[in-house]
């Protein structure tokens, strides 16, 4: 059997083929530090990041210094 047949993994498999309707959030790092801010007031986002160590340190040294909302989001956390 292949794992296609399955019923999961052939979601999976289609869904890596089919455009994806979530937004990205690419350019400068202001540019998306005010993206996130933008994001803030919704119950729950997701984030992902290329490469997790160097996603991670540039996301918590240069985007969310510059966030309006960062104080609220530490609030919360």
């Amino acid at each position: 059997m292949r794992a296609e047949a399955h019923p999961t993994v052939g979601r999976m498999v289609r869904a890596e083929r089919e455009p994806t309707t979530m937004p990205r959030l690419l350019g400068p790092y202001g540019t998306v530090a005010r993206r996130v801010d933008a994001l803030a007031a919704l119950s729950g986002v997701v984030l992902g990041v290329d490469g997790f160590l160097v996603g991670m340190e540039q996301f918590g040294t240069r985007i969310l210094p510059p966030m309006t909302s960062r104080p609220k989001l530490w609030q919360a956390a």
